[in-house]
């Protein structure tokens, strides 16, 4: 059976006079949260991403964005609580600088990981220290200027499968591996070793130009369908 995933693209920096009435959805605990940011740009940023996923999900669970009702899984990842009545919803969010992403599926765990590419990453020591020994040697067999991305794109593939089962950074990063460099088949190849435990995972690749992006759902078919949020309802 093939999983139905929509992944959304929502910029972030809207215009000011937007923010009170986008943030007016967000709940008490998303408010407080928000106030931790250290500026107010990053503040709006995360208020104009969380209104963002509650729009999107009231929509397709008819449902009032403000409504809803969030907890926490085991690893932190957010589900829709269950005193609401509604059928399961997996859903994922993820955010850099400007731009967030969000994916929603009917029926199987997802996750979802955006980078900005940027430079000035000792990529040398972040790949030997973090990543499973066959991700740092492709990744530092390249050109000095081709590592940075390098690192980027194996950084979200690696951190959306981890959301996508939920464990979070509690899972050692170098206790599977996932294929590393730019243009390469996103995939897992091996989990503790155990290349047969990759087969029931399906990565896609969502990058482009400017950030690296990976959506990683539990399934064996897919069918994704791109969206950019635009326009938030009045």
């Amino acid at each position: 059976m093939t999983t139905m995933v929509e992944v959304w693209r929502v910029p972030l920096d809207r215009a000011p006079d937007e923010h009170l009435r986008l943030e007016s959805v967000l709940s008490a605990d998303e408010r407080e949260r928000a106030n931790r940011f250290r500026s107010e740009e990053l503040r709006h940023r995360y208020g104009v991403a969380q209104s963002a996923l509650r729009h999107l999900l009231a929509r397709k669970l008819n449902r009032a964005a403000a409504d809803l009702c969030f907890e926490s899984g085991p690893a932190g990842k957010p589900v829709i609580s269950p005193r609401q009545g509604t059928t399961t919803t997996h859903f994922n969010l993820s955010h850099s600088e400007d731009m967030a992403l969000i994916a929603i599926s009917g029926d199987r765990p997802l996750g979802i990981d955006i980078e900005r590419y940027r430079k000035g990453i000792d990529v040398a020591m972040l790949t030997q220290q973090y990543f499973a020994p066959g991700e740092a040697r492709q990744i530092l067999s390249l050109p000095d200027a081709e590592q940075a991305q390098a690192f980027l794109t194996c950084w979200t593939r690696k951190e959306a499968y981890l959301k996508a089962t939920g464990s979070g950074l509690s899972t050692p990063l170098d206790s599977f591996e996932v294929s590393a460099l730019p243009g390469s088949a996103p995939r897992l190849l091996t989990v503790a070793g155990d290349a047969q435990a990759a087969n029931r995972w399906r990565f896609v690749d969502l990058g482009d130009e400017t950030y690296a992006a990976t959506l990683v759902v539990e399934t064996l078919d897919i069918k994704v369908t791109k969206h950019d949020f635009l326009a938030f309802p009045n």
